[in-house]
C-alpha cells in the first residue's frame, strides 16, 4: 500500500486512538490516515473464529463514524478499504 494511505503509526488522536477507551479485539494500533476532516486507525488483534483480525475505525471530526467502521480477515483488504475512503472524501 502506498505511504500516501499508511505513514508510519503515529498518534494523532487523543489518548492515541479514534475513539475514547481501549479497543479488546484489535487493541495494537498499526497506523493512522487522514483525509480532510476523516480520520482512520488501522489496527490489530486476535478474532475470535480467526487467527488474525484488522479494525479500521473511522472518526469525523474526533466524532466516530459506526457506520464506516469495520474489521477484515486480512490487512490488504483493510488497507484497501482505508484507501477508498481517502480517495471518495479527497474527491469531494
Amino acid at each position: 500500500m502506498s505511504e500516501k494511505y499508511f505513514p508510519t503509526a503515529r498518534p494523532t488522536f487523543k489518548n492515541h486512538r479514534v475513539f475514547d477507551g481501549q479497543n479488546f479485539m484489535t487493541p495494537n494500533i498499526l497506523s493512522y490516515t487522514m483525509s480532510g476532516d476523516y480520520e482512520a486507525e488501522l489496527s490489530s488483534g486476535k478474532g475470535i473464529w480467526s487467527p488474525k483480525l484488522y479494525g479500521v475505525t473511522v472518526a469525523k471530526a474526533g466524532k466516530k463514524m459506526n457506520d464506516l467502521c469495520t474489521c477484515f480477515q486480512d490487512r490488504k483488504k483493510a488497507e484497501e478499504y482505508i484507501a477508498s475512503l481517502v480517495d471518495y472524501y479527497q474527491s469531494r
